[in-house]
């Protein structure tokens, strides 16, 4: 590296990176929340959790082997941002949810007279 900042520099950019991973992992349990149905909430939160802990110990093991091959530094920004496109593209896919109790047409079935503490007998 040719730039050689001053230590407290460096240990203010190293704290400022760190809020931001911070930040990013509870901006992923918001949109999951936004985005699962609530019987889906805490199995779809759970996955995303494990994912990014496996992420946690891929990542500095890719990042060693990439150092260990010779190749220059600047690889491994090429290499990780590969799966940070598609973390951001499989995000994107992920379609929002729409409450169903707040639109009474969407149960074509439904009696608007019916009490909604009342348990319904289908036939």
């Amino acid at each position: 590296m040719s730039a050689r900042p001053a230590l407290g520099l460096l240990f203010l950019l190293m704290f400022v990176s760190g809020l931001g991973l911070i930040g990013s992992q509870v901006l992923t349990n918001a949109f999951i929340v936004g985005h699962h149905p609530a019987e889906l909430r805490g199995r779809a939160i759970g996955w995303a959790l494990s994912v990014g802990r496996l992420g946690a110990i891929a990542g500095p093991l890719l990042g060693a082997a990439i150092l260990s091959s010779g190749l220059g530094v600047e690889w491994n920004f090429y290499l990780f941002a590969v799966p940070g496109v598609l973390g951001a593209l499989l995000a994107a896919a992920v379609p929002a949810i729409r409450s169903r109790s707040a639109d009474p047409s969407a149960d074509p079935t439904a009696d608007p007279t019916a009490d909604p503490d009342t348990p319904r007998v289908s036939a």
